[in-house]
């Protein structure tokens, strides 16, 4: 049904895909001070490959740990046509746009910075207090219906706020 079908279908498969995964990471825990910071590069020899920068700061001030944090994603974004022209048909835009997003479902192309407030009700529990700012293109963590429809290569940056509590315990 497309001329690069084959081509198309190669780019999603997961036969014989292998992926190699790579870390470094440094964390400093000493009296108030608390930090992390880590960077990540996954790749294959048949997707492109994802890397990522995460880094966290945080000072404790008795039970209160305010808190700031970085987090960047960013993969190659190449995905292969279906050799279809688009506006042939219905039928060939809607086999265009899904091969575009099933070759593209897991990029992570986006960046969060965030503001958090930790507080510690008790030895093995705490309350936290949270925004975030993400920048999105192709957020495989963000669950957007307006990605469903755009083109994928023509796809813009998008922001959106996310505020959050949370009651965090070990037991």
């Amino acid at each position: 049904m497309a001329p690069n079908g084959n081509d198309v279908l190669e780019a999603i498969s997961l036969k014989d895909r292998r992926l190699n995964y790579v870390t470094q990471a440094l964390s400093y825990d000493d009296g108030p001070v608390r930090g992390m910071v880590a960077h990540s590069v996954i790749s294959s020899p048949n997707a492109p490959d994802l890397r990522s920068i995460y880094a966290q700061l945080g000072y404790r001030i008795e039970k209160f740990t305010p808190y700031v944090a970085y987090a960047w994603q960013k993969n190659d974004r190449k995905f292969v046509s279906t050799g279809n022209p688009w506006g042939l048909s219905a039928q060939t835009d809607a086999i265009n746009q899904g091969s575009a997003l099933a070759q593209t479902s897991m990029w992570a192309n986006q960046s969060v910075v965030t503001l958090g407030l930790r507080y510690d009700l008790m030895r093995n529990a705490a309350l936290k207090f949270q925004a975030d700012r993400i920048r999105y293109q192709d957020p495989w963590s963000i669950v957007d219906p307006k990605l469903l429809v755009e083109d994928v290569g023509g796809r813009g940056f998008k922001h959106m706020n996310l505020f959050s509590a949370a009651l965090e315990f070990v037991f």
